[in-house]
């Protein structure tokens, strides 16, 4: 059981994953990019989006 009181209210969607964000860090603050595809599949969800990104190189340091 998960400790995360969200993950019982997150449908599971079976198939492949759907990679739709894209970030870039060309200085301190970052850009997320979109392409058509992935806007348009956000653009369906009617709830709530977060968007949390990851430095892999503060991970890995």
């Amino acid at each position: 059981m998960s400790s995360n009181p969200f993950s019982e209210k997150i449908p599971f969607r079976p198939g492949n994953p759907t990679h739709l964000l894209n970030f870039m860090c060309l200085d301190d603050e970052g850009l997320i990019l979109l392409d058509e595809k992935a806007l348009r599949i956000l653009k369906k969800v009617e709830e709530p989006i977060a968007i949390i990104t990851v430095d892999v190189n503060e991970i890995i340091d």
